[in-house]
């Protein structure tokens, strides 16, 4: 692949020619060649990718569990960040906010905050990690490294100690339930409950980890779950004669079980792939695999709030026992096993398809297009790669292997890279900023509610887009003159409006049955108001699925 050809090359090159390169201010993105490259400007983006894939080597040696992966990769990646940027000064600073020379080495500081992170992280391969960094070091004039590695340091350390204390390591005492829909311990090993905790922690860049929390799963006896049933008996069963050949390749390739780079690092290996070909800038890098990585752990984190929230069956429990599940037209199999094991966690929502669906919405909103083809291959299914076209038709097919592997639901996967999307949507549309465009929601501390906005409507006639299934516009005060039980949103004149009172209260909702996403609307059309009461802001919260809500700000 093409960025591990790079990374080879880059391991061959001697400190003393890499010190010839120098950084350029604004780089520009050279269009792939055959030329020496020395004389190109990689300098600038090879630490960040050099140091990406040391992590994602890392948690592959030390078996991290899947959800853990986008929390470290997150903590290694905002720190670089920080570090580049606190010199940079292109984007909005994420947490640690340090004051830096313009002459300290990004390279340096990139290099040192990567290492100082990743060696709290993982203690174990300090010997490693420790000679990466002088390696990076070596072909840096004294003064200007010393300055990088200074900053470097600070933002490590703060970052370390705000995550120190964001729940991770908290102990919940879960007991599973018993009963038709509820997760039980799954075949063959019938472990306990997977990182309980997990919905709990704080995030790094969404409000809460409930704010993108999706309606339950749909009933036993629905059509819905009906069709979901008959769906995984048929293609996820373990003897399956509906599974192609190609499926169960796919439910292979995706699986990223614990001693892979796990689902999240597969998102971070085509992140590479991508900005090599893009010839990249360390800055962007740093910005990239920020977003990318911390869109990933707030997804984790929002799956696992609804995880723990409805506490859904597995497919294999549920086909062993449907004859409990009052649907007459499901019917028990007590044989069923799953093409491959069943991970011990609820169901609903899908891990990998959160993952999918945050990280297909930060790249595709950082490259400027969802269409960009690209190939790479999978550590869960050596010797095979895979190509594809876009970034959402990648995540697509991560959703559709966890039905091939028996393990998931449509239902799981569809709503899992809806909550995804919209996670990922949320922080490229709120986090780490150009400057130039910085705005009130770009200037909240990580974790914080930044008014709990998808977008915030800069006038009353400016257009927004929304998307997704929890899409949000917060209306800036003077937009709303309420009385009570009086006032009327109508969304686009489609027939999708609420009733609210004076204190923001919802009191009717209607909804249109052929409602589509994403649907167009202009905070001038939006409000029919009778009254002349003024309210400061008010938060309109789109939900198609869920009961929406208004509420003031």
């Amino acid at each position: 692949m093409l960025f591990h050809l790079w990374l080879d090359y880059w391991k061959t090159i001697s400190p003393s020619r890499k010190a010839r390169r120098a950084r350029p201010r604004h780089p520009r993105s050279p269009t792939l060649s055959v030329e020496p490259l020395e004389d190109r400007c990689l300098m600038s983006a090879d630490v960040v990718l050099e140091w990406n894939q040391l992590l994602l080597d890392t948690v592959k040696a030390d078996r991290v569990l899947p959800v853990a992966v986008p929390r470290v990769a997150a903590i290694v990646s905002a720190a670089v960040y920080d570090a580049v940027n606190d010199i940079d000064r292109s984007y909005t600073p994420f947490f640690a906010d340090v004051r830096a020379s313009h002459g300290a080495s990004l390279e340096a500081a990139a290099a040192q905050a990567a290492h100082d992170t990743m060696t709290a992280l993982f203690p174990a391969h300090q010997a490693t990690l420790d000679a990466t960094l002088a390696a990076d070091l070596a072909g840096i004039s004294p003064g200007r490294a010393r300055q990088g590695v200074a900053v470097g340091q600070a933002v490590a350390q703060q970052i370390l100690a705000w995550r120190s204390t964001d729940g991770a390591n908290a102990q919940v005492n879960y007991v599973p339930g018993s009963g038709p829909g509820v997760w039980q311990p799954t075949p063959p090993a019938f472990a306990p409950a997977v990182a309980p905790q997990w919905g709990y922690v704080t995030p790094f860049a969404i409000p809460s980890d409930s704010a993108f929390r999706p309606p339950p799963p749909p009933a036993l006896n629905s059509p819905e779950y009906t069709a979901a049933f008959n769906e995984v008996e048929s293609l996820g069963a373990a003897n399956s004669t509906t599974r192609t050949a190609e499926q169960s390749q796919i439910a292979r390739f995706w699986y990223g079980a614990a001693g892979t780079f796990t689902a999240g690092g597969y998102w971070d290996q085509i992140a590479q792939e991508v900005a090599v070909a893009r010839g990249d800038s360390l800055v962007q890098n740093a910005r990239l695999f920020a977003l990318l990585n911390m869109a990933q752990a707030d997804a984790s984190f929002a799956v696992w709030d609804a995880k723990y929230t409805y506490n859904f069956w597995r497919p294999v429990t549920a086909i062993r026992a449907a004859d409990t599940d009052g649907n007459p037209d499901t019917a028990p199999d007590p044989t069923w096993t799953s093409f491959l094991v069943t991970p011990a966690h609820p169901s609903y929502i899908s891990g990998h398809s959160g993952v999918s669906g945050a990280s297909a919405a930060v790249l595709a909103a950082f490259f400027g297009t969802d269409a960009i083809s690209f190939s790479f291959s999978s550590d869960s299914l050596p010797g095979v790669t895979r190509s594809f076209t876009s970034f959402s038709a990648t995540a697509q097919e991560c959703s559709d292997s966890r039905i091939y592997a028996g393990i998931h639901w449509r239902f799981d996967v569809q709503t899992g890279q809806a909550v995804g999307y919209d996670v990922g949507n949320y922080i490229a549309t709120h986090s780490l900023l150009p400057v130039s465009q910085k705005g009130d929601s770009a200037s909240a501390a990580p974790g914080q509610d930044r008014n709990g906005s998808f977008f915030n409507s800069q006038s009353a006639s400016s257009a927004v887009a929304l998307s997704g299934a929890f899409s949000r516009l917060v209306l800036p005060g003077g937009n709303l003159a309420v009385q009570p039980d009086s006032a009327v949103l109508d969304v686009g004149g489609t027939g999708l409006g609420y009733s609210l009172n004076s204190t923001g209260n919802v009191l009717a909702r209607s909804v249109p049955s052929d409602l589509k996403n994403p649907l167009a609307i202009t905070t001038a059309n939006l409000l029919t108001v009778v009254g002349a009461a003024q309210e400061s802001a008010f938060e309109f919260v789109w939900d198609p699925i869920a009961t929406g809500l208004v509420t003031k700000i």
